[in-house]
């Protein structure tokens, strides 16, 4: 699975006639017009049209008055355009039933006068109501009837009409159908001489040929696009520098993809055109996705959406849906991620855009895999499928072999899974996506290494190296942040220069009232004159005292030298801290990296459990508590612990308990889970050097240990400070701790066992007290156990995904934003 790019293009503006006179001399013009004649009834018409979109119960009582003069004078085209107008407002009230019952009493008039020009209108004002509603099957059979009554071969309308017939088709994923017109459009073009029509035509024929996966001829068009096209400010050429984009990211060539992102961008902004904008800041997003800077992602999408569902975008708010889901679907949010595809999905029916439909089913598919429901997956990326076949779109086609290949590969049907990826790699070759090259190449390698074909896997693997490092090197990080940095920069020079030419006509101001001033200062200087000579004498006498201060100066920007030079190496030395400390943090990023390595991985997990979540949340970047799982015969172990301090201190000692961990549990003495406790007891007081004494460390961690014996559902339970909880058809079983830590302490006593019979659907949950102790707010007043509990009550029969987040969100909403967390979380949460 991977984000959807989108494209745009602009097409051209509609309407049935130009107005332009206002409201005000229209109005005028009618009263003061005494004739009682067909050109009063036009009058009339014109000045109803100019109330549709200022005052609808105005636009009735005109339409209405002019309809009366054309029955008395039985003008036949008066009422055609009554009817015409009657349809436009019953449209705007959504009173869609009457729209349609005017607009065909307009067409039966037009025909009864014989009048093809006000036919032609008719099915054109029609075409555009069931655009508008969203009825493409009928915009296209009105733009069509359209269409066949234009005499003139070269007008502006059989222009207009090509074109909106040739969207109508791509939005509806008719590709071949769409080329067909653009091509009728193109060779008209060439043919009258004229280019302005052209460039939407050729725009439309480079985004379709982009659809069927002929990439290199798509990129052909958006080029000619942009070599013929002068102005800079200009709609077409804004869409081909997207367009273009979006096939250089497609090849795995970010930083030059986004250079034309924020191209595009720039101009949108200049053109102050928000869907452009909204659509740029979508791909933008997907440039980041893909680097796996997820923050940046997410708020480019935010952008996206936000601007989209102002302007009223249909197709780009569900592209962004299905992008949001796909964003939470990576972060294993899978509630969240099925709550934007579900919203994404009744866009889509009601908009009939097949080509996000089959986004929006493979990310459901995904979130169905990742849940273990196999049905309801299997059948989501079959769906999809079939309909990237039917589309005849190659790039989807490839995402939904890419997921029936992982959804085999997880259930062990390595040969299928193998097929599978083997088509999305040959398409992804001939398109050039270096993404899902790597995606296909990655499941090859796997599924040819469980088959026991070596050099197949390994051939496969050189493939997934080498696309993974085309796509993730450091240095398109690195220009693509250069890149991003100059835009703000660019952006910043623009509101400089401007607020640089307000100053400038202050400036200019005060130049004028300066001149007043001089003039009143020449007169007044004479008498400065006569008083200054007054003041000499005494002036003299001043300057002695002027000589001391003069020597007192000298002396303070002596010290003020010196103070210069202290604050010089004051600056170094904070220069070498800072140095430092970013060298000290790139260690503990590394560190974090190594820790979370040790972890147990996600796809272990739900080979364990039917559901589950890990809520782990560091003070640190790496963390004092850590979780443990491993399964020995028919034995599943699992550990949660909270070693002493946080931070590197306390990594450090997590990754001495996962060691003994691994090593202690595979001794075949070692049986029940008290003595794995004792024999980690010992191995901590050993190795930290513990004898007792009151002046060492008391270094150690608190430990919850569970056995579970699946073939016999029987769980045994030991504690070091660490209790469990399970809970049972809404009933709390709190399995207390020994109140002793895993370390030497004063009054060590031999660990216990407590056994439990494990049903179907039992929650357990272990625990570190990081999310018990956290204060609240500015109060300094802790989560507290209760509260904890009564938490866990009221959401255990959730999905574990939505538990994870209920225990986020409660704790974000805890802390607000006076508090600063201050030690690190961990909740593990298993179903049985």
């Amino acid at each position: 699975m991977k984000f959807v790019y989108a494209l745009f293009f602009i097409t051209l503006a509609g309407g049935l006639c130009a107005q332009t006179e206002t409201i005000d001399s229209l109005k005028n013009t009618v009263e003061n017009y005494q004739a009682n004649d067909t050109a009063k009834v036009d009058l009339m018409q014109d000045l109803a049209e100019e109330f549709l979109a200022e005052d609808l119960e105005k636009a009735i009582e005109w339409t209405s008055k002019s309809m009366k003069l054309s029955e008395k004078l039985s003008y036949g085209l008066g009422f055609f355009n009554g009817w015409l107008l009657k349809g436009s407002i019953s449209a705007q009230q959504s009173a869609n039933d009457s729209a349609i019952f005017y607009f065909n009493k307009a067409v039966g008039i037009a025909k009864n006068i014989n009048n093809n020009s006000a036919l032609y209108n008719a099915y054109n004002q029609i075409g555009l109501f069931f655009r508008q509603n969203e009825q493409f099957d009928s915009t296209l059979h009105y733009y069509e009837k359209a269409l066949n009554l234009i005499d003139e071969k070269y007008s502006d309308d059989r222009f207009y009409l090509l074109q909106q017939i040739a969207v109508v088709h791509y939005n509806l994923g008719n590709f071949e159908t769409t080329i067909e017109f653009v091509q009728k459009g193109i060779k008209l073009s060439k043919q009258t001489g004229e280019t302005d029509h052209r460039m939407g035509f050729i725009n439309l024929m480079a985004a379709s040929l982009k659809r069927k996966g002929d990439i290199d001829s798509a990129l052909y068009y958006f080029r000619q696009i942009v070599e013929l096209t002068d102005d800079e400010e200009n709609f077409d050429k804004l869409s081909a520098y997207n367009n273009i984009a979006n096939i250089y990211g497609d090849r795995g060539n970010y930083p030059k993809a986004l250079d034309y992102y924020l191209l595009t961008l720039k101009t949108a902004e200049k053109l102050e055109h928000e869907r452009a904008m909204s659509v740029t800041y979508n791909n933008i997003a997907i440039v980041y996705y893909t680097l796996k800077d997820y923050p940046q992602t997410i708020k480019y999408l935010q952008k996206s959406l936000s601007i989209s569902q102002k302007v009223n975008d249909k197709p780009n708010i569900v592209n962004t849906m299905n992008n949001i889901g796909e964003l939470y679907l990576k972060q294993d949010s899978l509630g969240k991620a099925l709550e934007y595809y579900n919203e994404a999905s009744k866009i889509i029916k009601r908009i009939k855009a097949p080509y996000y439909l089959t986004h929006n089913l493979l990310g459901k598919a995904a979130i169905f895999d990742k849940r273990n429901i196999n049905d309801s997956a299997k059948h989501y990326y079959k769906q999809a499928l079939e309909l990237t076949e039917k589309l005849n779109a190659r790039e989807e086609r490839a995402d939904s072999h890419i997921g029936l290949a992982e959804f085999y590969l997880k259930r062990g049907k390595y040969e299928l899974s193998s097929k599978h990826a083997e088509k999305a790699f040959q398409i992804a070759r001939e398109l050039g996506k270096v993404e899902t090259i790597r995606e296909a190449a990655g499941i090859l390698h796997r599924a040819n290494a469980k088959l026991v074909k070596i050099q197949e896997a390994y051939k496969y693997l050189k493939v997934y190296t080498e696309m993974n490092d085309s796509l993730l090197n450091a240095d398109n990080t690195k220009e693509i942040t250069q890149l991003e940095m100059q835009y703000q920069h660019e952006k910043e020079l623009q509101e400089i220069e401007a607020q640089e030419a307000i100053r400038e006509a202050q400036r200019q101001k005060e130049i004028a009232r300066q001149k007043g001033i001089r003039n009143a200062f020449i007169v007044a200087f004479v008498l400065v004159v006569f008083i200054v000579v007054l003041v000499v004498r005494y002036s003299r006498q001043k300057q002695k005292a002027n000589s001391l201060l003069a020597y007192q100066k000298a002396e303070i920007e002596e010290k003020n030298e010196e103070l210069q030079q202290l604050m010089g190496e004051i600056s170094r030395q904070k220069d070498q801290i800072e140095s430092s400390h970013n060298q000290i943090t790139d260690s503990i990023r590394y560190a974090e990296k190594i820790q979370n390595a040790l972890f147990p991985i996600h796809a272990d997990l739900k080979q364990y459990f039917e559901d589950f979540f890990i809520y782990y949340q560091p003070l640190k970047i790496v963390s004092g508590d850590f979780y443990w799982v491993e399964k020995v015969h028919n034995h599943l172990l699992i550990a949660v612990a909270d070693c002493t301090g946080h931070g590197v201190p306390g990594a450090m000692m997590s990754m001495l308990g996962i060691s003994y961990l691994n090593d202690i549990t595979r001794q075949p003495e070692v049986k029940m889970p008290e003595q794995v406790l004792e024999k980690m007891r010992n191995r901590v007081k050993r190795s930290l050097h513990q004898t007792g004494d009151v002046r060492e460390a008391r270094d150690g961690m608190d430990l919850a240990f569970i056995d579970i014996d699946v073939q016999r559902n029987s769980l045994n339970f030991a504690g070091a400070n660490n209790p469990m909880i399970i809970i049972r058809n809404g009933e709390v079983i709190e399995f207390e701790p020994d109140k002793q830590p895993i370390s030497v302490y004063q009054k060590e006593q031999p660990f216990h066992s407590q056994s439990f019979q494990l049903k179907k659907d039992d929650s357990i949950y272990l625990f570190t007290d990081g999310y018990r102790d956290q204060f609240k707010g500015a109060e300094g007043k802790k989560y507290g156990k209760k509260r904890f509990l009564e938490l866990l009550i009221s959401i255990h029969t959730k999905p574990f995904s939505y538990q994870k987040t209920a225990l986020e969100k409660e704790m974000r909403q805890w802390m607000g934003e006076k508090a600063n967390q201050i030690d690190d979380i961990l909740v593990a949460g298993f179903k049985w």
